[in-house]
């Protein structure tokens, strides 16, 4: 058995519901901000050439943990590629 952190990397396709969470997520973070950091602007995270995005484990959790349930609309698709 392999270890895996919650600090290494994972890629997921994220759903057109994901990103608009995400966006909306970054806009709230925007709005707390906007005194102390004027120029914020959101990028979604970097994205290999098959569609999939990366993101630590532990940052996609803490994004999209809310939002996963049994009926859920997915905010990522279910398939999720790990480097170990």
């Amino acid at each position: 058995m392999k270890n895996f952190n919650i600090n290494d990397f994972v890629w997921v396709k994220l759903t057109a519901y994901g990103i608009t969470e995400l966006k909306r997520q970054n806009n709230e973070l925007s709005d707390k901000l906007k005194y102390s950091m004027s120029d914020y602007s959101f990028k979604l995270p970097e994205k290999d050439e098959d569609g999939y995005y990366k993101f630590q484990l532990w940052y996609l959790m803490q994004t999209f943990g809310p939002f996963m349930y049994n009926g859920c609309r997915i905010p990522f698709e279910t398939d999720i590629k790990i480097d170990i």
